[in-house]
């Protein structure tokens, strides 16, 4: 055999014997181990819920205070570009 089967042959036994050892000395039941696992497994999920509802909030106030700031910034182009015509066409018509 090859040292890299008989490390593969020990690694599959080890956890063989592991889970068989967790099971003989379990502290529950098989069901109250898998109750707990679900509900565990229920509060990470429902963590989960809010973290991503929380950063979506923060997206969301991101995204309308930048709309905001955008339409500001276009009024006060579209300003800019009102009182730049008309100073334009002040001065052509001051060339006539």
């Amino acid at each position: 055999m090859k040292n890299s089967e008989k490390i593969i042959g020990a690694l599959v036994l080890g956890a063989i014997i592991g889970a068989a050892a967790g099971v003989l000395f379990a502290p529950n039941k098989g069901s109250e181990t898998r109750k707990k696992i679900v509900d565990d497994a229920k509060g990470l999920a429902g963590d989960l819920k809010q973290r991503v509802k929380s950063t979506v909030d923060n997206l969301r106030e991101r995204a309308d205070s930048l709309q905001q700031m955008a339409e500001s910034k276009l009024e006060e182009y579209k300003e800019q570009g009102k009182q730049k015509a008309e100073e334009f066409k002040a001065r052509t018509n001051n060339l006539s």
